[in-house]
């Protein structure tokens, strides 16, 4: 049997191990944690730059979906190869020249940098030039005016000559 101060020794003692297990077991733990903060360091840091390569690939995809519309509209405005001739679009500039009251005194086919252009040249009104020149705008194909010069008469009459043409695109191979 035990001495009661012996008892007290051994239960000091006994307290002691137990304080020193939690020490050990608390300091391991930091330790832990010291070592799950380095690995997760550089693992946060790839998880923002996925998240940023996910938000871009969301712009991207977004950015591809409105350029892909603007190319199909661009495309939907331009005459195939077979829709449309330089003659064919001479005849329709005529007719809307006429309708805006725009008398033609010169009409000819020029080759412009491999592209076929119209050149007229018109006198009338310019209200009548300036109708004109919103349909020309307003249509649904895509007409272009790479030129045109203006002279300013009397009473509201005007020379103009420009060049017109016209988008054409060849139909692609499939």
């Amino acid at each position: 049997m035990l001495h009661k101060r012996e008892r007290l020794l051994l239960h000091a003692l006994a307290w002691v191990a137990v304080a020193a297990a939690a020490g050990i077991g608390f300091y391991l733990q930091l330790e832990r944690r010291a070592e799950a903060r380095q690995k997760t360091g550089p693992l946060s840091e790839q998880l923002v730059k996925l998240e940023g390569r996910a938000a871009d690939q969301s712009i991207l995809a977004r950015r591809k979906l409105e350029l892909s519309r603007t190319l199909q509209q661009d495309l939907d405005r331009a005459y195939s190869a077979q829709e449309m001739d330089p003659y064919r679009f001479g005849i329709i500039i005529r007719d809307l020249l006429l309708r805006d009251g725009l008398a033609i005194s010169r009409y000819q086919t020029q080759e412009v940098m491999g592209e076929n252009l119209l050149e007229f040249a018109v006198s009338g009104s310019a209200i009548g030039l300036a109708r004109f020149l919103q349909r020309v705008s307003a249509s649904p194909k895509q007409w272009s005016i790479p030129y045109l010069s203006v002279s300013a008469g009397q009473r509201g009459m005007v020379q103009a000559v420009f060049r017109i043409g016209y988008e054409s695109i060849a139909e692609a191979a499939p």
